[in-house]
């Protein structure tokens, strides 16, 4: 995946990047971010694309509980 399209595809899946942080645009998850992490230098975005979006959907479930317990 090209850097072009990477940064499409977070797009899309309601991302944005905000000073190195790829953060929740989508409304989904207000405050949510995370830093992208490489590997010898490198950013596999194949990768980081399906964690930031499995981290995000885990968040909204952590904070759902959270709200039903309060």
């Amino acid at each position: 995946m090209t850097s072009e399209e990477f940064k499409i595809a977070l797009r899309e899946a309601g991302f944005g990047v905000s000073q190195g942080w790829i953060v929740d645009v989508s409304g989904k998850c207000p405050g949510f971010a995370t830093l992208p992490s490489f590997n010898k230098g490198v950013l596999n975005r194949n990768a980081k694309l399906s964690k930031v979006i499995w981290e995000r959907d885990a968040e909204i479930k952590r904070r759902a509980a959270e709200a039903g317990r309060g």
